[in-house]
């Protein structure tokens, strides 16, 4: 099918950008004497096999217009007609005459003749040949056999030989294959080119050249000079445009042999660039050796970010491990600032007890008073008796009148002393009770007073817990120091760190960019090294023309063709110049690596110190506080159950006195005192109640805390069934009644206060117990914790060591590179260009190497095997460039440059854990040591408080002793009372006997007034009886109210007691409230810790990544670096050597053969013919005809 002219432009720009790619310039062709050439352009339209259709033919007399008269010329073509002006010819045969007016001619006609070049093409889908026809629209594997057939033989000389050789053509063929329906297109002698949309195939060939050239079979066998081409592709529904192919005949008309005239010279060049290639195969060498060394430090590098990965993951582990430690750290203080809370509600408890027993107390010594009253009045009784028997004696003579009075008051007194008979036994039998309860609380009173040593030694075990406790509390104080110590010591380590990670990161950075130039150098060494192969394959190919130009005294083609060899070597030495300064910035790039690995090592070593004093704090906090709980826990339940043992006997011993006192008991007071406490006890409850409330209470001290509400429960029914049972007792006696209220107050308050006592004891000691447990539990936590930081901190440190080993290699290998290549490399690029110089020099001499050559057929090998080393060469450099692509598409640079730019990105993460860690304005770290000296300051409160409970204690002895010494007089008061009532027994005995006597004396008085006198002394006697015994009943109850009064005196001084203790159960309080501030600190802190620990771990993952990347992209660059050594190796001895021997050996053949094609016997100069006077130049454009499947476009 037709293509437009557009197609046609496009095809016929690629075909000639590849002609003048692969062909030497040409030479303006030599103009006759006239000054007038034919220029020559044949046109041929052929099938889509090459068989020709159609042949048209433009001329162009070139310079007609500027000669004078008529252009003659000869053409035989037909149809001539002018295409651009409007000069007239005259046709004579084969003769033209023009007539120009001034201007050049251009004309154009039709030919039939046969071309001097015949194309064929065939096709074969899937290996089977087919036609264009038939290929159209299928699908498969297709090949495309282009061969050309030169047919254009002349005769010339070669050493004065006549000759057959074929006219030089160049055969080029150009196509545009659309990637719809071509793909994976290749060629073996040309070249594709693919924008995306499009293949354009530009195929090359020189057909006849091989035979011309006479090569001698070793190196025919070598060198490649195609007569034809081979295109193949993958086809999808085939269809191919127009295919353009030019072919020119003035291939070796550029070449200029005249100068080649001193072949000693041009071998003096080849030696030295011989020398050069061998110093350039050894830096070479040195630089595989230096990127291996590269390599293996940047596997020590990756080795060492693994073990810093590993050792900043243990660091983190360790870091949530004390987290959750310090955790349950605050969850066991809460518990024990509630149990202090709890102590300290039952110290309340117990002084309000206190001073109801004190209120008793005081009570019971009213009713002592009111009973020493009434003996009072007793004994002023028997004092008005007795003077009444004196009377009555003294007054005798009057007791005729009064003697039945007498009889009758005698029978009255009868009466009334039998009724005080049984009165007064009634109040002695009380007495007896009285004195026997006295006796029983005196000996109560010795118990508590023998007790006191124990409770003394209860307070001493109190107060050394509490010294313990604040000890405890100071080793913690300075464990938290050490830990802010060590924070503040772990945070500038990590600065450290991440300085050095930043320092390394750039490094790293610096480093890609070194590498990146040092690729982009070895890039532009591949292109040097690819253009001397070039120009090598090329100065091969052209050395086939040097004969012809020789003989036709054109030396300057050669020299043209060895100075575009000379630019190649130019080219590679300044590749490799420019590769030796991307060395040195490499270099530069592991030396910031090492130093950033060194402040890495630095601050990892920080790490381990802070992790080190961290652990070392942790365990002084875990010394202190399980210590100080412990003996708190045992020491105030031991007071407290001690102190409730002795209550409970001093109650009991109240009891039975108040209850042998008197059946009829006044209800207030006792209601009152058991009112009092179920008041308290439900105060207990509710704090308990509260306390089950807490949260991270833990189930031991949930339990304990529940038994003791159970037990101030059962209290509060014992309560309210004695106060049932008050509604029964009955009032007898107003001083019974008194002390049985009393006593049964103090008794009831007593009670209450012990079972208070012994519940807060049980929930203290079993929360203590769980708590010191607990916390000893979650310390030993807390250290394995700090153990974990300490180990992965020294991993760290561990791989941070190896890391700065492994960038100490790197810098190493680098240096050593630039010590060692970098010189020897520097010095081949010298000598390259120092020996590309001198070959430029010695082609002025080339003129004379011409004159003084030999046998021609001896250069025929040398051609050759120069031929065969460029191919050898452009083979070498494709590996060479292979290996670089490889390096390139791996994209290590680009990684490592993200890997660097993570690491810097990571410094801003690790800076914010580290600001995280240490609070703003470092607040973390100062409230931590603000709670430190909060637990230190709270020393003073406790010993205060230790202080006031230990003046209490000495006050509760003093009280306690007092009571112990009253109780001796109470005791003997009780003695003289018992036996004041055996006197006033054995008196009220008297005086019914004399009563009875009386009234038996009134009636023998009356019957015999003689008894009378007797009668009235015996009355007399029994009076006095009667006074002495009410006087030693009086003492007794002098005796009891004195002690009661002691008694009062006593419990004042255990309300003063109590109120210090209630006073140091708050300090401690107060300081477990401080211990669980502290603890909540410490959670915090050890909270900052652990985001910086993750922080860090994420830090050490980015450089480890980057490491590994950057080891990847060091394997690539040696891989790479092998690649050039390889190359470069093969460079010098399939190009640098063959070239030396080719030039050696087999020159001067191909020089003659050469020269014989470049002169005008070989050349084809027209296709229609020209006149002898002019020079001419054609060239031929053949067109093929495409196919497709019938679809339009």
């Amino acid at each position: 099918m037709n293509r437009n002219k557009k197609i046609l432009n496009v095809t016929m720009a690629a075909g000639m950008a590849a002609v003048l790619g692969t062909t030497p310039v040409i030479a303006a062709a030599q103009e006759a004497d006239n000054g007038v050439s034919k220029e020559e352009t044949v046109y041929v339209n052929a099938t889509a096999e090459g068989e020709v259709k159609d042949i048209t033919v433009s001329d162009w007399l070139k310079n007609s217009g500027s000669a004078e008269g008529d252009v003659s010329d000869v053409s035989d073509l037909e149809g001539i007609k002018n295409v651009k002006g409007d000069e007239t010819f005259t046709q004579d045969g084969d003769k033209v005459t023009w007539n120009t007016d001034s201007s050049d001619i251009y004309y154009q006609g039709t030919s039939n003749k046969e071309l001097p070049v015949d194309m064929k093409i065939k096709y074969y889908l899937d290996d089977q040949e087919i036609t264009p026809e038939e290929l159209a629209g299928k699908s498969g594997h297709l090949r495309m056999e282009v061969s050309y057939t030169n047919k254009s033989k002349k005769t010339v000389k070669v050493d004065k030989k006549d000759v057959e050789v074929y006219s030089p053509f160049v055969m080029v063929t150009g196509m545009i294959l659309s990637s719809d329906n071509f793909s994976n297109v290749t060629i073996d002698n040309g070249k594709v080119i693919s924008d995306g949309d499009k293949e354009m195939v530009v195929g090359v060939a020189v057909p006849g050249l091989k035979n011309s050239l006479d090569l001698s079979d070793d190196l025919s066998d070598k060198i490649d000079i195609p007569e034809g081409f081979t295109m193949e592709a993958d086809v999808t529904d085939c269809t191919m445009g127009n295919t353009f192919t030019m072919a020119v005949t003035d291939l070796l008309s550029s070449l200029n042999l005249e100068d080649s005239d001193d072949l000693d010279e041009l071998q003096d060049s080849l030696d030295e660039l011989d020398d050069a290639a061998v110093k350039l195969v050894d830096g070479s060498k040195d630089l595989f050796d230096g990127t291996k060394e590269l390599y293996d430090g940047t596997k020590d590098l990756y080795d060492g970010t693994e073990d810093l990965k590993d050792g900043t993951s243990q660091l983190y582990d360790g870091a949530k491990d004390l987290d959750d430690g310090a955790k349950t750290l605050k969850d066991g203080t809460s518990q024990l600032y509630d149990g202090s809370k709890d102590l300290d509600d039952g110290a309340s408890q117990l002084y309000d007890g206190a001073k109801t027993l004190n209120t008793g107390a005081s009570q019971l010594y009213s009713g002592t008073t009111s009973l020493y009253s009434g003996t009072k009045t007793l004994y002023d009784g028997t004092r008005t008796l007795y003077g009444g028997a004196n009377t009555l004696a003294s007054s005798y003579n009057e007791f005729d009148a009064g003697v039945a009075s007498a009889k009758t008051g005698a029978s009255q007194l009868n009466s009334g002393a039998k009724t005080l008979q049984s009165g007064i036994s009634q109040y002695t039998a009380g007495v007896d009770s009285l004195a026997s309860g006295v006796n029983s609380y005196t000996e109560g009173v010795d118990t508590v007073n023998s007790n006191m040593a124990e409770y003394n030694k209860g307070m001493k075990s109190l107060t050394d817990g509490v010294n313990k406790y604040v000890a405890g509390g100071n080793q913690l104080a300075d464990g938290v120091t050490a830990y802010v110590n060590g924070a503040t010591q772990l945070t500038n380590g990590v600065s450290t760190y991440v300085s050095g990670a930043s320092a390394l990161a750039q490094g790293t950075k610096d480093y890609v960019s070194g590498t990146s130039a040092l690729v982009e150098g070895v890039g532009q060494l591949a292109p040097g090294i690819q253009q001397a192969s070039e120009g090598i394959s090329a100065a091969s190919a052209k050395l086939t023309e040097i004969a012809k130009n020789v003989a036709a005294a054109k030396p300057e083609t050669m020299v043209k063709s060895l100075n575009q060899y000379a630019d190649g070597a130019d080219s590679l030495a300044d590749g490799v110049t420019e590769y030796v300064g991307k060395v040195g910035e490499a270099a530069s790039g592991a030396a910031s690596v090492a130093e950033g690995a060194k402040s890495l090592a630095d601050g990892t070593a920080a790490l381990v110190s802070g992790a080190t004093q961290v652990k070392d704090g942790i365990g002084k906090l875990k010394e202190g506080t399980s210590y100080s709980i412990s003996q708190i826990g045992d020491s105030a339940s031991k007071t407290m159950n001690d102190s409730a043992a002795s209550i409970r006997e001093a109650a009991a011993q109240i009891e039975t006195t108040v209850t042998a006192q008197s059946a009829g008991v006044s209800t207030d007071a006792a209601a009152g005192a058991i009112s009092a406490t179920q008041s308290s006890m439900s105060s207990a409850i509710a704090t308990l109640q509260g306390a089950l409330g807490t949260e991270g209470l833990d189930e031991g001290t949930a339990a304990a805390i529940n038994s003791a509400i159970e037990q101030l429960n059962a209290g509060l029914g014992n309560a309210s069934a004695a106060q049932g049972e008050l509604g029964n007792i009955q009032a007898q006696s107003q001083v019974a009644v008194q002390a049985e209220t009393n006593g049964s107050s103090v008794q009831e308050s007593l009670n209450a206060i012990a079972s208070t006592l012994e519940g807060a004891a049980g929930s203290i000691s079993e929360a203590a117990s769980a708590s010191s447990s607990t916390l000893a539990g979650e310390a030993d936590k807390l250290i394995a914790g700090a153990a974990s930081v300490e180990s992965g901190a020294q991993t760290a440190n561990a791989g941070a060591a190896q890391l700065s080993t492994g960038a100490d290699s790197l810098n190493s290998g680098m240096a050593q590179l630039k010590e060692t290549g970098e010189g020897q490399l520097s010095t081949g690029a010298s000598n390259l260009k120092a020996a590309g110089t001198q070959v430029r020099e010695s082609l002025t001499a080339v003129s004379s190497l011409v004159a003084g050559l030999g046998d021609l057929s001896s250069m025929t090998d040398s051609v050759n095997q120069l031929a065969e080393g460029a191919k050898q060469i452009s083979e070498g450099n494709e590996k060479l460039q292979a290996g670089y692509k490889q390096l390139q598409d791996t994209k290590a640079a680009e990684t490592l440059t993200s890997g660097a730019d993570q690491l810097l990105n990571s410094e801003k993460t690790i800076t914010d854990g580290i600001n995280t860690l240490q609070g703003k304005d470092n607040a973390n770290a100062t409230a931590l040591l603000n709670g430190a000296s909060t637990l230190k300051s709270a020393k003073e409160s406790l010993d205060a408080g230790i202080s006031s409970i230990s003046k209490a204690t000495g006050k509760l002895v003093t009280g306690v002793g007092q009571i112990a010494a009253n109780s001796v007089a109470l005791r003997s008061g009780a003695s003289q009372l018992t036996a004041s009532s055996d006197t006033l027994n054995s008196g009220a005995s008297q005086l019914t006997a004399g009563t009875k006597s009386l009234v038996s004396g009134a009636g023998t008085l009356v019957a015999a007034s003689g008894q009378v006198k007797s009668g009235i002394a015996q009355l007399k006697n029994g009076a006095a009886d009667l006074r002495s015994g009410a006087s030693q009943l009086r003492s007794g109850a002098n005796s009891v109210n004195n002690g009661t009064r002691e008694l009062k005196s006593g419990t004042s001084s255990l309300v003063s007691g109590t109120k210090d203790l209630k006073d140091g159960t708050k300090t401690l309080k107060d300081g477990a409230k401080d211990l669980n501030d502290g603890a909540k600190t410490l959670k915090d802190g050890t909270s900052s810790l652990k985001d910086g620990a993750k922080t860090l771990d994420d830090g050490a993952k980015d450089l480890k990544d980057g490491a590994k990347d950057l080891k990847d992209g060091a394997k690539t660059l040696k891989d790479g670096a092998k690649d050039l050594k390889d190359g470069e190796k093969e460079f010098y001895d399939d190009g640098i050597k063959k070239l030396k021997d080719t030039m050696e050996e087999d020159f001067q053949s191909v020089l003659d053969r050469l020269e014989a094609l470049q002169s005008d016997d070989a050349a084809y100069t027209s296709f229609t013919g020209k006149d002898d006077s002019m020079s001419g130049n054609v060239k031929f454009i053949i067109e093929t005809e495409g196919f497709d499947d019938g679809s339009e476009d």
